[in-house]
């Protein structure tokens, strides 16, 4: 059963034990794995912890995955996890999200050790980051002509004329404008029915000098540019300009990476 079950999984291990006269449920079949003795954690230099769900939305726990064994928490506080780090101070490398508590634990229970974001987490995060950057700056990735395209093409092709924007940007651009203006007709709206400046800013939850703003502004509502801001892209600009003329092109947080970094810079 405990073959059967770790081959398979606890459903189809019944499936199959139906066939070879072994009648037992589901339950059975799972509750034989809980039998075998659990290997003792030997030394560990890298480990994994990311938050599995024993409920989803309702209780997790943390799964520490080594390169050959793995061990499970039956939650996911920094304290469980700290006192875990703390029993294997041979510990250098501690991959883990983004996640507060994880990152707690590890500086308290391995201080020594680097701690990292795994690939996965970097790509989604850095995906998500530029994602939404382009659709604000109203930018449309190009597509590739040859590997051996230069940072000056990529950088150029990120500002495309407005005539060759993706329809999903002008959407979400022209979605914008319009809340922005349901809010200006708003603020005029209730300042006409005698509502004063602080009511308006009060109801709306907007500042004073918004309210002020809006009720001065003739025509249609325009969004305003944001001004550009230190990234923290920055200091890595000429590795990842390094990277892509070595050929490095092909490697996709390497492409987000640079693409970020030129849209933010402005080059």
């Amino acid at each position: 059963m405990q073959a059967i079950c770790a081959a398979f999984n606890a459903k189809g291990g019944a499936r199959l034990g139906e066939q070879l006269g072994i009648h037992f449920t589901s339950e059975t079949f799972l509750h034989s794995l809980l039998l075998l003795p659990t290997p003792l954690v030997g030394n560990v230099q890298a480990v994994g912890i990311d938050d599995f769900a024993w409920k989803r939305g309702k209780r997790y726990g943390t799964v520490i995955i080594d390169l050959h064994t793995h061990d499970l928490l039956p939650d996911r506080d920094a304290e469980s996890v700290k006192q875990w780090l703390l029993a294997h101070p041979e510990i250098e490398v501690v991959s883990r999200d983004r996640a507060g508590a994880y990152a707690d634990a590890a500086t308290q229970g391995a201080p020594q050790a680097i701690q990292i974001a795994d690939r996965w987490h970097v790509c989604k995060n850095l995906g998500d980051a530029v994602q939404t950057y382009l659709i604000r700056q109203k930018i449309q990735i190009p597509l590739s002509s040859s590997p051996q395209t230069t940072v000056q093409h990529v950088a150029v092709a990120c500002t495309p004329p407005p005539s060759s924007r993706s329809a999903s940007c002008r959407s979400a651009s022209q979605a914008k404008q319009a809340r922005k203006q349901a809010i200006v007709d708003h603020v005029k709206d209730l300042h006409e029915h005698g509502h004063g400046i602080l009511t308006i800013a009060a109801e709306l939850h907007l500042a004073r000098n918004t309210v002020r703003r809006y009720l001065r502004m003739e025509g249609p509502a325009q969004l305003t540019p944001r001004r550009r801001r230190r990234s923290q892209l920055d200091p890595f600009y000429e590795y990842l300009t390094k990277r892509w003329n070595d050929g490095c092109s092909h490697e996709p947080i390497i492409t987000l990476s640079l693409i970020a970094v030129c849209a933010l810079l402005g080059t």
